[in-house]
């Protein structure tokens, strides 16, 4: 499929596209996720204890499923709720869908980032 046309702003130029002559460029982004998935549960499951394949952000879109972190504290995340997993080494976790589907985008994140330059406190 040819790329889709870059859609036009609230102010009528296209997104991303450079101001006027001399005007400023828009910022660069402050980090690149990478590659974004989509990951659909039509079934219950429960998976044993396992480390996140990389740092990611995991946003739910529907359904919900409960995570269980290697201390056995559990958390529930519904429509709408955001986590980073970035239990990369050791036992890791145990995750049980809830309520199905369950759908999550996951936003792999590279080795290095930084949540203090995402709040803008870094250097």
């Amino acid at each position: 499929l040819p790329p889709r046309p870059p859609r036009p702003s609230p102010g009528g130029a296209p997104a991303g596209a450079r101001a006027g002559a001399g005007g400023p460029a828009p910022p660069p982004p402050l980090l690149d996720a990478g590659q974004i998935s989509l990951h659909e549960s039509t079934q219950a499951f429960e998976t044993d204890y396992h480390p996140a394949p990389h740092r990611q952000w995991v946003i739910t879109v529907s359904g919900s499923a409960e995570v269980e972190c290697g201390d056995g504290s559990k958390r529930t995340f519904g429509v709408g709720d955001v986590f980073f997993a970035d239990d990369t080494t050791g036992r890791g976790h145990i995750a049980r869908t809830v309520e199905v589907p369950r759908r999550s985008i996951v936003v792999p994140m590279p080795e290095d980032f930084d949540f203090e330059q995402l709040r803008g406190e870094g250097g």
